[in-house]
């Protein structure tokens, strides 16, 4: 216990710790890369619940395959494949109008 203590007061001590930017600083900083237009479908995808959207993100984002996902996850591949699906329901939904016609 006493080594754990110790090791987190020297963490706290350290001088990396300390150094800081000032505000202004990182005003001026921006990241690199052109800027996303309309972030409309990223926030649909964060608007989903915490097992589809890790799906979402894993097979689309990441673009692991659906046995990978499901290794990584510790579920059944069609578990993955059943909420990637019922994930693009949602986001269907969701974005109705803005991407999709509504028809169908």
């Amino acid at each position: 216990m006493r080594i754990a203590i110790n090791v987190c007061k020297n963490q706290m001590k350290s001088p990396w710790r300390t150094r800081r930017a000032p505000a202004e600083a990182l005003e001026g900083l921006r990241a690199e890369g052109p800027e996303p237009e309309d972030d409309t479908l990223v926030k649909a995808v964060q608007a989903l619940p915490p097992k589809y959207r890790e799906v979402v993100i894993l097979y689309y984002y990441q673009e692991w395959r659906a046995w990978e996902i499901a290794q990584r996850l510790h579920i059944p591949v069609s578990t993955v494949t059943v909420r990637l699906s019922r994930a693009r329901g949602m986001l269907k939904e969701k974005l109705k109008g803005w991407y999709y016609d509504g028809e169908e």
